[in-house]
């Protein structure tokens, strides 16, 4: 596969048709059902894709932008679109919250990871990984220094990247320990057969 990634907001035939096999096929790895989704308006689905702070990036098969059907998709989840909805942060790994509520930090949310079993070990999940958080580290994020009410000395708050992953997923969490991401304290289960969810994050500056 050659250049299979890219930003979407037009796209939404393949969007539309992707997330509801990945719900379908492993419901499990998403926050929502093939049910519900599978009722959505145009509208719905349009204003879902285009969410002010969220970022959706798809792997198009045989890398045709344009024509090709996806075979993976990740999206990113901005700070400013996670504080909107304050309960977003309640579960968070407690280092992260406290860092972001003491305004040194912004954290990035990755959701929605998926690619078709025809496709998967074949390197597309780490590259939609990769654009990911390459595309992070482009956004802008600052911060005015501790008693500066100008504005004009601002500082880069530190990003991380963070995600959540079923425990028994060894494959996908060899993944994302391949990308960098490190298991956080009292998140999940220790023993993959207990089952549960944990909280996966890494640094990015």
């Amino acid at each position: 596969m050659s250049s299979p990634f890219f930003a979407v907001f037009t796209h939404l035939f393949s969007y539309k048709t992707i997330r509801l096999k990945g719900l379908f096929t492993n419901p499990e790895a998403f926050g929502s059902t093939y049910a519900r989704e599978s009722e959505f308006s145009a509208e719905t689905w349009h204003s879902h894709l285009n969410t002010p702070g969220r970022t959706t990036l798809g792997a198009a098969k045989g890398g045709d932008e344009v024509e090709g059907e996806w075979i993976g998709t990740l999206s990113i989840f901005s700070p400013e679109m996670l504080a909107a909805n304050p309960e977003n942060r309640l579960s968070y790994p407690p280092n992260l919250r406290e860092a972001e509520d003491e305004g040194v930090s912004a954290v990035y949310m990755l959701v929605g990871m998926w690619v078709h079993s025809d496709y998967r070990r074949l390197g597309v999940g780490r590259a939609l990984m990769d654009f990911a958080l390459d595309a992070i580290k482009s956004f802008k994020s600052s911060q005015t220094e501790p008693g500066n009410t100008g504005g004009n000395e601002a500082r880069s708050k530190a990003k991380f990247a963070l995600l959540e992953v079923h425990t028994a997923n060894t494959a996908a969490r060899k993944l994302y320990e391949n990308a960098g991401f490190t298991i956080q304290d009292g998140s999940g289960a220790s023993d993959e057969s207990e089952g549960g969810e944990m909280w996966m994050a890494m640094r990015l500056d």
